[in-house]
């Protein structure tokens, strides 16, 4: 026999609800889950590649094992496959609003309509929610995972919900999306604070929650695996929470490890194959172009900044080629987005573009570094202030732009359903980034009818460690079944 003892956002494991669990196989089966290798990456000079041993556990004052309450279904298992019988000792206190988890499917039904696969994953939140669980709900971009957020809102309309997001971008969005079916909507970002039944939350901003929530609905919730937000995010006493990503597992620092304590599993997935099956999303075309040489940075430069420096951000000979590759496709009228990780890159490839619009997560017109690029560069730097950026991005959805250079804000969770072509300018190498940028271009839309979407990339030749990433961008987008063609 074992018991697990729920209370608030924890469990503990015992053999009766008093006695420490006395089974050692056991007990090292649950702790090998909930354990993991964090890696630690520094860039003072040469990358230095640094491991620690992390745990996911602690024990208490009289030796029981206790974590945190996702892990319950896990435990569970664990328990089970090991021989004992599990009995479930339920020590939280009654909801603050008793009847928060009663759903009104009537005015789920009466708002929206379903895309294929939503109905189920609703379907699967819904009966977590009934036995007070969460979970994680995988799904490739352009799924519809916001829409499914704000179904979610709709389904409990008793319960206090909590919606976070990463950074503020996405913030508009998902106002526009809850506010659809209801006005009990504010936003807690950038200094303003809501007191709405409903609260949209940046992860920035996760200081200013009050932990009340009965649900809790968090996007690209790989990024919130940080220190800072799951700690956060651990204060959630009650609530069921929910946690959506399109890349549950690709965290360089293995963080994602404690994603299931925090939320639960897995309970849907709908990734890039079975959702182009059903229609969801368009197939990938990857387009390569040979970049044949160019600086040998890896025998001569071990800062990871300046090798980038020299072998991307300001690679005239391959910035070139992105160039031409970028109004070749508008030229032939698709909407083309660049896509880079730096404002120095995208000023470098601005010279070459100066037709396409630039978009920033900040103001670069009087900040003095970017002042001397662009004077050297012979280009005239325009304002881009949050307004500014906001008239860009619905520019942009309306087709009234064509061509388009942008750091990563618009790299994840933008809706640019025309968007027909995506040039990866980064010479990346975050397996995270080969899954999510890609899916900008893998939006249905009946505007253009487009029959699938462009992913445009290079093989960068000049040096082994360049080849090396775009070897492993290769390899993410053959998992994905994309189709991969070299110009």
């Amino acid at each position: 026999m074992a018991a697990i003892r729920i209370g608030g956002s924890l469990i503990e494991i015992s053999e009766d609800g008093t006695t420490p669990l006395q089974d050692q196989n056991t007990l090292y089966a649950i702790q090998q889950a909930l354990r993991f290798t964090k890696v630690n990456l520094t860039y003072t000079g040469k990358a230095k590649r640094q491991t620690e041993e992390r745990v996911l556990y602690a024990y208490d004052d009289v030796g029981r094992l206790v974590c945190q309450r996702g892990w319950f279904r896990r435990i569970v298992e664990i328990l089970r496959n090991n021989g004992h019988n599990v009995v479930i000792i339920d020590e939280r206190p009654p909801l603050p609003r008793p009847d928060c988890y009663t759903p009104d499917w009537d005015n789920l039904v009466r708002n929206y309509s379903f895309r294929p696969g939503q109905r189920e994953c609703i379907l699967r939140v819904a009966a977590c929610i009934g036995r007070r669980e969460g979970g994680i709900i995988e799904a490739a971009p352009a799924f519809g995972k916001t829409k499914v957020i704000s179904m979610i809102c709709a389904l409990y309309p008793r319960a206090k919900i909590d919606v976070i997001t990463y950074g503020n971008e996405l913030i508009g969005d998902l106002f526009r999306h809850i506010a659809s079916h209801t006005s009990d909507v504010g936003c807690t970002c950038g200094g303003s604070r809501s007191d709405k039944r409903i609260s949209i939350i940046s992860s920035m901003s996760l200081h200013y929650a009050d932990y009340g929530a009965d649900i809790v609905l968090a996007d690209e919730v790989h990024k919130l695996m940080t220190d800072r937000a799951a700690a956060a995010l651990g204060r959630y006493d009650h609530a069921c929470m929910f946690g959506f990503t399109a890349t549950k597992d690709t965290r360089y620092d293995n963080m994602h490890k404690r994603m299931e304590g925090l939320f639960g599993p897995t309970i849907f997935s709908m990734m890039w194959q079975d959702a182009q099956k059903v229609g969801l999303i368009v197939p990938i075309m990857v387009e390569w172009y040979n970049v044949p040489s160019g600086p040998h940075v890896s025998s001569s430069i071990d800062n990871m900044v300046a090798r980038k420096r020299i072998a991307f951000w300001r690679n005239e000979y391959r910035n070139r080629i992105i160039a031409d590759a970028a109004i070749e496709h508008v030229a032939a009228g698709h909407q083309t987005l660049v896509l880079v990780e730096t404002i120095e890159h995208m000023l470098y490839l601005y010279k070459f573009l100066p037709d396409f619009a630039i978009c920033c997560g900040e103001d670069i017109s009087q900040v003095p570094k970017f002042q001397r690029i662009a004077s050297s560069l012979g280009i005239t730097l325009p304002k881009i202030s949050r307004y500014e950026r906001m008239q860009l991005k619905t520019r942009f959805e309306q087709r009234e732009i064509m061509g388009a250079i942008a750091t990563p804000v618009w790299a994840t969770g933008v809706s640019f359903d025309s968007l027909q072509v995506l040039v990866r300018a980064d010479g990346g190498g975050s397996e995270t980034n080969n899954h999510q940028w890609p899916g900008r271009v893998a939006r249905i839309d009946p505007q253009t009818n487009k029959s699938y979407g462009i992913l445009v990339d290079f093989i960068d030749r000049f040096d082994r460690w360049a080849y090396g990433r775009s070897l492993l961008r290769r390899k993410t987008y053959k998992k994905n079944g994309w189709v991969q063609l070299c110009k």
